[in-house]
């Protein structure tokens, strides 16, 4: 999992921003959520409303930021694209990323994944990734914690997926993977835990 200093989300209301924090603080008052370490910078941000691709700049003003969420909430309205992805890749500390139902998290967003220094845990559950996406997935064996559920990946991926040997969480179900591909899964990588269920 990622090293988190806190759970706890915060409203920008609740506390004083870090100098260096305070511009990003300012301009995603109203559409996120802070996480806080423990000198009060933000590593966390819970996105609850509909962000768009212009809007990432100021998670690029965050310079401890590690992790991004987005709300189930807004899955069905989705405004950050492949682009928007990408341009997260300026942020050399990100090391988490979860947005669930975005179809236009597709697999040119993917192939921007070699991008990203430090990503590590990517959830992008009902997600518009397919199996050539997972190819581009398999070219940066750092994950420790994937989620594919619900996207359209079949047993064409699972040779990919087999050479993430860094995976320690990786989640398959509501995909078209086999039972018969599901156990290559598993003994491809004994030392992580493949679950067929939903996250």
């Amino acid at each position: 999992m990622l090293n988190k200093p806190a759970q706890r989300h915060h409203k920008s209301s609740d506390f004083d921003p870090h100098p260096g924090d305070r511009e990003g603080v300012r301009a995603l008052a109203n559409r996120c959520r802070f996480q806080l370490d423990g000198r009060g910078r933000v590593w966390g941000v819970w996105i609850h409303v509909e962000f768009s691709d212009s809007e990432v700049e100021h998670l690029l003003q965050l310079p401890r930021l590690i992790s991004v969420s987005f709300g189930a909430s807004i899955r069905h309205t989705p405004a950050l694209t492949e682009h928007g992805f990408a341009q997260l890749a300026k942020h050399r500390l990100l090391s988490g990323f979860f947005f669930q139902g975005n179809i236009q998290l597709n697999d040119s967003a993917i192939a921007t994944i070699r991008d990203f220094p430090r990503l590590a845990h990517l959830m992008l559950p009902f997600c518009g990734v397919t199996d050539a996406g997972v190819r581009n997935l398999a070219i940066a064996d750092r994950f420790f914690t994937l989620s594919l559920v619900g996207n359209s990946i079949t047993d064409d991926s699972v040779p990919h997926l087999c050479r993430l040997k860094s995976l320690r969480r990786l989640w398959v179900g509501k995909t078209s993977i086999s039972s018969f591909g599901y156990d290559e899964l598993k003994a491809a990588l004994p030392r992580c835990r493949t679950l067929n269920d939903v996250l």
